[in-house]
């Protein structure tokens, strides 16, 4: 026997079984629409047992149809019971004014069987949550295991690879530094050759010039096969100090180019004087075709010397200074004996 709770309800109420049957049609009543009580009378008398037949049958389906009703409204309310009873027992929530129609003994009884079936329920669900905090451990453990073993794992990949960058970097660094030191050595070489050729150049120049060049000392033109080893044979501070040595005298660089500029300008003031000369032979081949040329008086040559435009003398080039300073050189190296001689005429004419 179980506890269970009584209910109200609409349909559960006293009233409702008491509810009154709708009224039979009775024999009198029931009559054909449109016939009156004379045509009645005037029925044939061999109906009237059909129509006790007809009468007796709908009785019997009134009554039937009566009790089916009861039957659907007494399985209504023990459908509410059973809900009630059944909110009831999920809940383990008994009231002893739902159960007045127990006894006490009965009422106890059965409360103290709800109270063990819940108790042993509650076992049940505590066991289980002891079980899936267990089950909650081990997978926190085994995913601790996991990440650490992973991580461990990460860690040496990445030092690995910090590892293999290194390497790659150290050998990029290394490859650049010895291909930036044989550029260098290879542009030192060269600057070196171009240096001695230079210095060749120059000497070939003065000896062209006519002047007596400088003899080379061992320790500004070591051999041409020691430009072969810079790096190793020579100090990075010999070539520097040879720079310096070559570049402490500037002024000894361009006293040829002074001379050849020198000697330019002396044959265009020749090219002048014999274009003066030849203009003044010409004038006088036509005036003393015309008339007895007149006799002028001589002008020395060094008055003729010191109306020739002179070059200021350079300093440092005792050489050059000597043969460029006054024009002697030049005029009597351009200038042969006949055009001196013209020019003298010419002076003695013009005075």
């Amino acid at each position: 026997m179980r506890l269970h709770t009584p209910v109200n309800s609409p349909n559960s109420s006293p009233e409702h079984h008491r509810r009154p049957l709708p009224p039979l049609i009775s024999p009198v009543q029931f009559t054909a629409p449109g016939i009156r009580d004379a045509d009645m009378a005037i029925m044939d008398p061999n109906i009237e047992p059909d129509l006790m037949k007809l009468w007796n049958l709908v009785g019997e389906l009134s009554e039937q149809l009566s009790h089916t009703k009861q039957v659907v409204s007494s399985l209504h309310n023990d459908s509410i019971k059973l809900k009630a009873q059944a909110l009831h027992n999920e809940t383990g929530f008994v009231l002893r004014r739902f159960n007045l129609h127990l006894s006490q003994e009965e009422y106890d009884a059965e409360l103290e069987r709800m109270n063990a079936t819940m108790a042993a329920e509650n076992q049940g669900l505590q066991y289980d949550n002891k079980q899936l905090n267990s089950l909650l451990k081990e997978y926190e453990q085994t995913l601790d295991s996991v990440m650490s073993t992973f991580r461990k794992r990460a860690h040496d990949v990445q030092l690995q690879e910090l590892e293999t960058i290194k390497l790659y970097e150290s050998l990029l660094v290394s490859s650049e530094t010895a291909a930036l030191s044989e550029q260098l050595t290879a542009d030192t070489s060269v600057s070196f050759v171009f240096a001695q050729c230079s210095r060749r150049l120059r000497m070939v120049i003065r000896l062209l010039g006519g002047e007596r060049p400088r003899t080379p000392s061992p320790s500004l033109t070591p051999p041409l096969s020691a430009t072969k080893d810079v790096d190793d044979d020579v100090p990075r501070g010999t070539l520097e100090t040879r720079c310096e040595s070559e570049l402490s005298h500037p002024e000894a660089f361009d006293w040829a180019l002074e001379r050849e500029i020198e000697l330019a300008r002396l044959e265009k003031e020749n090219a002048e004087l014999r274009m003066l000369l030849q203009a003044g032979a010409q004038a006088d081949a036509a005036s003393a075709s015309a008339v007895q040329p007149l006799t002028l008086p001589r002008v020395p040559l060094a008055a003729i010397k010191s109306l020739m435009p002179r070059r200021p003398r350079t300093q440092g080039h005792s050489s050059f200074s000597s043969e460029s300073s006054s024009g002697e050189f030049h005029a009597g190296h351009y200038l042969s004996h006949t055009d001196n001689q013209e020019l003298l005429d010419m002076s003695d004419e013009v005075l």
